[in-house]
């Protein structure tokens, strides 16, 4: 796949709303891991040899936005077909720099194009659009589930307002029936929680919210006030990149605690060093049990991931932009008060080594191991403590 790191943002055009109302986050994950959306027929495709560029023209309008990544289907020039990433947009057109030359000038067969989704799979859901189980795609190595549970119906999901429950398994064998669980430890059922809004149950006022994955990983980023300076929270579901060869179980879970006030950050991913609600499938050495996790990175005297106590921005010394990358996943012993083992890292992420200093939602180029990668800046807090995380948006994540 050309593009495997795609993002979704709630003011997209098409874009489903997140709000109070049943099944609202399931229509959010739907579109960005399985359908896509805004599916339209393309009415030509030509391309300029000289520039590398093609442009598609839909006569009726579209709805992508720069940067986006696109899927194309129909054309008989292969290179055209695929994932693609936007590089312009009009009201009519758009373009792209496909990978190769398509061999001719104007495009030719029945065209459609739509928002790419991250590809996940969906094994069950209940049919009712309010609880579904979600699995990594291609290239998973573990058999984890997530089951996203937005029925307004189990216990403790209107504790401050509306939640969606995240119930993290080892497997499932249909919507209701999984296996080991892990997004808590045993008997605890704090944490796993994804608060959908500020307001009451089956209000509409929509959610701000980011989802950011790869077909393994992802991270869907919610600021449920824009007035509030802490409502502003990081998600994690899915597969990080181990460091023990062979690894079978690095899944892991990041979820809210449903007891957090709602104008606070819900979960702990920007904490470090904390690892309350962040959770792991096994062990390192590959057993059966619930295993905390907690992440770290470089840090100035910063206890939250882009917060206080960061160096000065810009760093009087070179002028520029201090950032730690990975983020490294630590596993806990049994009974274990520090971390015992350094598992892995989370894909994709980065933070700065400063407070908050780049612009929410803003995009810029970063060095990862010798590449520039194009990151997407997202505020997240760990309760009252705000911080930021850059999430590469070029990818790929994975080796």
């Amino acid at each position: 796949m050309t593009h495997p790191v795609k993002w979704f943002a709630h003011d997209m055009p098409g874009a489903p709303d997140l709000n109070g109302v049943a099944g609202s986050i399931i229509n959010v994950l739907d579109a960005c891991l399985i359908n896509g959306w805004g599916l339209t027929a393309v009415d030509s495709i030509s391309y300029d040899n000289a520039t590398g560029i093609a442009t598609a023209t839909v006569s009726g309008g579209h709805v992508f936005v720069d940067y986006q990544v696109i899927r194309i289907e129909g054309a008989d020039q292969a290179a055209l077909n695929g994932d693609q990433r936007v590089t312009g947009i009009t009201a009519t057109t758009f373009t792209f720099e496909p990978a190769t030359d398509p061999g001719v000038t104007d495009a030719t067969g029945t065209i459609n194009v739509k928002v790419a989704p991250a590809d996940w799979e969906r094994p069950f859901d209940n049919g009712q659009g309010t609880r579904a189980v979600y699995k990594p795609g291609a290239g998973a190595v573990t058999t984890c589930v997530y089951c996203i549970d937005d029925t307004h119906t189990v216990n403790n999901w209107n504790y401050y307002g509306p939640q969606a429950r995240i119930f993290a398994a080892e497997t499932a064998s249909d919507v209701e029936t999984l296996g080991p669980r892990f997004e808590n430890t045993a008997n605890n059922e704090t944490y796993g929680w994804i608060r959908k809004t500020r307001y009451s149950v089956d209000d509409v006022t929509p959610s701000e919210w980011t989802i950011i994955a790869d077909e393994r990983m992802l991270y869907l980023f919610t600021r449920l006030s824009q007035t509030e300076t802490y409502a502003q929270s990081v998600y994690a579901l899915g597969e990080f990149e181990s460091y023990l060869p062979g690894d079978l179980w690095a899944a892991l879970c990041c979820g809210g605690a449903y007891s957090t006030q709602n104008h606070y950050g819900q979960t702990n991913f920007t904490s470090l060093g904390v690892g309350a609600g962040i959770r792991m499938a096994r062990k390192s050495d590959q057993l059966g049990g619930v295993v905390p996790v907690t992440f770290s990175g470089f840090r100035a005297a910063q206890s939250n991931m882009g917060g206080a106590g960061g160096y000065q921005y810009p760093n009087a010394a070179d002028n520029g932009l201090l950032y730690s990358y990975p983020v490294q996943v630590s596993e806990y012993p049994d009974g274990g008060s520090i971390p015992g083992v350094l598992r892995g890292y989370m894909p994709g992420v980065a933070y700065p080594l400063h407070d908050r200093p780049v612009a929410h939602r803003s995009k810029l180029d970063i060095s990862i191991n010798g590449h520039a990668r194009k990151h997407l800046a997202l505020y997240a807090s760990y309760s009252t403590n705000g911080g930021q995380l850059l999430i590469d948006i070029d990818g790929p994540w994975r080796a």
